[in-house]
C-alpha cells in the first residue's frame, strides 16, 4: 500500500507498482478479507471505503476471466460478507462491494456465450467478447467459477451466475476421457480436447488443479449433490491413472504413458482435498510427508521436482499457497501436531528466504 497502491502488484525489489491483471487495485481487493480476519480492522474499513468510492471495472482492458473471478469476484464477496457480520462488521457499510461484484460478474458472463457453455479464456471489461478469441482454455480456468458465481446467485437471488458456472463444469465433465479423468486443454467452441503441445500432458497439476478442487468445495459450500457425484467419479479416475506411489504424475492424453516423473508444486493441493473430503487419509499423509521432504531439502518448494533424480527442474518458488492449505486441512482432519509443526517450518522458511529488504 505504501509503495505500489493502487497498482495491481508490488515489485518487491524495486518497490514499484505494476498492473498485471487489469489495473484494478488487485492486491487490495484480494487482501481485504485477510485484513479483517487477521484483526486489522481499521485497515479493512479503509480498504472497503476506498473500493466502494473509487473502483470501477469500466476499463478497456482484456483480462483473464479466471483470474478476475477468483481474485475480484471472490475478494469482493468475501469482504462484503465480513463487512456485514460481527466481529468485523462496519456499521456504515451500505453493501456497495456486492454491487461491484455483480458489475464485474456481468462483464464476465459474455465469455460463457459459447455453444458448449465452456467459456472463452478472455473478455474485454468494457466491450465484451474480444476479437479473434483464443480457441483454447484449461479446465482449471473454465471450471473454477462455481463457488464465486454460486455465492453471487445466493446473495442476489439471480440464478444466472450459478447456472453459467455449473453449465461449464457439466460440459467439461460430460467430455471426460474413457479412463475416467479430464483432459487439460479444450476448445470452448467445439468442445474438443487439445492433444498437442500443452494439451498432450494431463494430470492434476497446472491447468487442471482447481477444477477438481472446486467440485468438492462447491458441494461443501452449497450441499450440491451433483458436484459431489462428479467429484467422486473423477476422484477414482485420478487414483487409477495418476497416482504413482506417494506421487501424482502426468500422463499422455493419447496412450496414458507417463510424460515425465515430475512433482509440480501446484499438485500440492491434492492431500488437502483428500483431507477435506475425508478420503484415503493415510495415503494423503504419505503424500504430504513426501512433499514436505522436498520443501525441507531445498528450504523452499521448487516449482518442479524430478522424483527420480531428486533434483529440481525449476529452481523458483512463487509463494504458492497449496502446501500451507494442505497442511491446514491435514491438521484439522487428523489433529496430529506434526502438521502444525510443519506449517511453522513453512512460515519460517518463507520469512527467511523470501522477504525483500
Amino acid at each position: 500500500m505504501e509503495h505500489a497502491f493502487p497498482h495491481d502488484e508490488l515489485l518487491p525489489i524495486s518497490c514499484k507498482g505494476k498492473d498485471t491483471l487489469g489495473g484494478y487495485a488487485l492486491t487490495l481487493i484480494d487482501s481485504l478479507d485477510s485484513l479483517a480476519i487477521m484483526g486489522f480492522q481499521e485497515d479493512f474499513e479503509d480498504g472497503v471505503r476506498w473500493v466502494s468510492d473509487h473502483l470501477s471495472f469500466d476499463i478497456d482492458a482484456k483480462v483473464s476471466i479466471f483470474e478476475t473471478n477468483i481474485r475480484m469476484v471472490g475478494g469482493l464477496i468475501s469482504a462484503h460478507l465480513l463487512a456485514l457480520e460481527a466481529p468485523t462488521a462496519i456499521p456504515s457499510y451500505s453493501g456497495r462491494l456486492l454491487e461491484i461484484a455483480v458489475d464485474i460478474a456481468d462483464r464476465l458472463l459474455p465469455a460463457f456465450s459459447t455453444d458448449t457453455g465452456i467459456p472463452m479464456r478472455e473478455i474485454n471489461l468494457r466491450h465484451g467478447v474480444v476479437e479473434n478469441p483464443v480457441t483454447k482454455i484449461s479446465i482449471a480456468e473454465a471450471g473454477t467459477f462455481s463457488m464465486e458465481f454460486g455465492m453471487l446467485s445466493h446473495l442476489t437471488g439471480d440464478s444466472k451466475y450459478r447456472d453459467a458456472a455449473q453449465r461449464a463444469v457439466k460440459a467439461l465433465y460430460d467430455r471426460k476421457l474413457p479412463q475416467g479423468v479430464l483432459g487439460t486443454q479444450i476448445n470452448p467452441f467445439n468442445g474438443k480436447w487439445y492433444r498437442e503441445g500443452d494439451g498432450k500432458y494431463i494430470g492434476i497439476g497446472a491447468g487442471a488443479d482447481s477444477m477438481y478442487e472446486y467440485l468438492l468445495k462447491t458441494h461443501l459450500l452449497f450441499h450440491d449433490e451433483e458436484s459431489l457425484a462428479m467429484f467422486d467419479d473423477l476422484y477414482g479416475g485420478v487414483y487409477r491413472n495418476f497416482k504413482d506411489g506417494p506421487w501424482y504424475v502426468g500422463k499422455n492424453i493419447d496412450d496414458f504413458s507417463m510424460v515425465d516423473p515430475i512433482y509440480y508444486s501446484l499438485i500440492s493441493f491434492w492431500p488437502g482435498v483428500q483431507a477435506l473430503a475425508g478420503r484415503d487419509i493415510a495415503d494423503a499423509a504419505d503424500t504430504m510427508e513426501h512433499f514436505m521432504a522436498v520443501w525441507q531439502h531445498f528450504g523452499l518448494l521448487p516449482e518442479s521436482f524430478d522424483i527420480v533424480s531428486g533434483e529440481y527442474r525449476e529452481n523458483k518458488y512463487k509463494l504458492r499457497p497449496e502446501i500451507p492449505e494442505s497442511l491446514f486441512y491435514m491438521n484439522n482432519k487428523t489433529s496430529n501436531p506434526v502438521w502444525r509443526l510443519l506449517g511453522m517450518d513453512v512460515v519460517d522458511s518463507i520469512s527467511q528466504n523470501c522477504k525483500a529488504k
